[in-house]
């Protein structure tokens, strides 16, 4: 399910924001700013599971094909009209946030899948969401414009995942 891939190095970029990342090549980034967390060697094995979630399930592709596709039929839509054309790039630009948070939450499932498997449970999740949420400062409802769901969201999900 991996496309034969059974290595996924990691890259380690000096970063202040707290962020892994996954390239179309299997390359996997982890920020400075997650490892100064310390974080416990299953929380990074989450993130870690997580970002190979987002390779298997070929998220880079389908986000850049999406985005080419919803843009240039938006585009076709709006023609010369320059209020309908910003318009439909609004429209655009609030499906790719909607379609990248339930990539988001795929991703998520496959991490808590993997820790079920390697640990027994999926603790590992639901413990480095609930610290992240301790530190947020932005109100639900903020979460309708990010690519990410609120970290409350994705506690709910792994809480209720069944293996």
């Amino acid at each position: 399910s991996l496309k034969a891939k059974s290595t996924f190095p990691i890259i380690i970029v000096d970063d202040k924001e707290f962020n892994a990342w996954v390239m179309p090549n299997g390359v996997i980034n982890f920020t400075t700013a997650l490892l100064d967390k310390n974080l416990s060697a299953e929380e990074l094995a989450f993130i870690l599971a997580h970002e190979i979630g987002h390779y298997k399930n070929r998220d880079h592709l389908k986000s850049i094909s999406r985005s080419i596709i919803i843009t240039l039929t938006f585009q076709m839509i709006a023609g010369k009209n320059s209020d309908l054309s910003t318009i439909t790039n609004s429209m655009s630009s609030m499906n790719y946030l909607s379609h990248s948070r339930k990539q988001e939450i795929e991703a998520d499932k496959y991490a808590g899948k993997m820790m079920y498997k390697l640990y027994g449970n999926n603790n590992s999740g639901i413990k480095l969401f609930q610290q992240l949420e301790s530190m947020e400062k932005v109100p639900e409802m903020m979460f309708y414009f990010s690519t990410h769901p609120s970290n409350k969201h994705r506690i709910k999900v792994l809480q209720k995942q069944k293996y």
